[in-house]
């Protein structure tokens, strides 16, 4: 039987990676929230500046963290994604390791406990990123409807 820190290595790495790759990107949900915020004119130091430099603002940062974020879920997807093929191989290449023989066993599912751990943290990922890509497009039409508002109400109008 092997040590059980060898049982545990690639389980509590993949845990822990996992857990530190969806920290940054709640973070950065939240980073594009209040952005989002500050375009609408939501807080004190919102309504300090004018609806069309928040617009400004908004295109500047929203867009490339917006982008960022699509493209942090797609790599956090493809990476659970491909660990089983990976596990395959090692599978291939070393038949004595008790961490193999543990991780390959059958689930419910006819997949393996590594199998259905990465499949679940790649469908998250594949969740969280159709939501953001959904959701983003709903608030860019909400930005832009209300800072269009905003600057035409702000702009002085002739009498003619």
């Amino acid at each position: 039987m092997p040590p059980i820190a060898e049982l545990l290595a690639l389980p509590a790495f993949l845990f822990v990676s996992a857990w530190g790759a969806l920290k940054i990107l709640v973070d950065l949900i939240d980073r594009l929230n209040s952005i989002r915020n500050f375009a609408l004119g939501i807080g004190k130091e919102a309504s300090l500046v004018p609806a069309s430099q928040r617009k400004q603002l908004f295109i500047s940062d929203w867009f490339a963290l917006a982008i960022g974020l699509a493209i942090a879920l797609f790599i956090f997807m493809a990476v659970f994604w491909l660990i089983p093929v990976l596990y395959e191989e090692l599978k291939t290449a070393n038949t004595t390791n008790g961490l193999i023989m543990v991780l390959g066993k059958e689930t419910c599912w006819k997949l393996t406990h590594l199998e259905t751990a990465c499949y679940a943290y790649a469908l998250l990922g594949m969740f969280a990123l159709v939501a953001h890509l959904c959701f983003a497009f709903l608030d860019c039409r909400l930005v832009f409807k209300e800072l269009r508002k905003a600057i035409e109400n702000s702009e002085p109008r002739s009498l003619d």
